[in-house]
């Protein structure tokens, strides 16, 4: 169980980091455009893993 422990602290670290970074090259016009393409792209990208690992 000390496998999955670990890296949820560490997701809850990285996270408002990742956001920030992936954020800070979008204009005003483009910030709504980024943000749902990042959001959609980290559900995907959990989805993803969580399949991967439970199989």
């Amino acid at each position: 169980m000390t496998l999955f422990t670990e890296p949820k602290e560490g997701f809850g670290l990285a996270l408002p980091a990742l956001t920030t970074l992936g954020m800070s090259g979008a204009s005003e016009e483009d910030a709504g455009l980024a943000s749902g393409l990042f959001n959609t792209t980290q559900q995907i990208g959990m989805a993803v893993g969580v399949a991967v690992l439970s199989d």
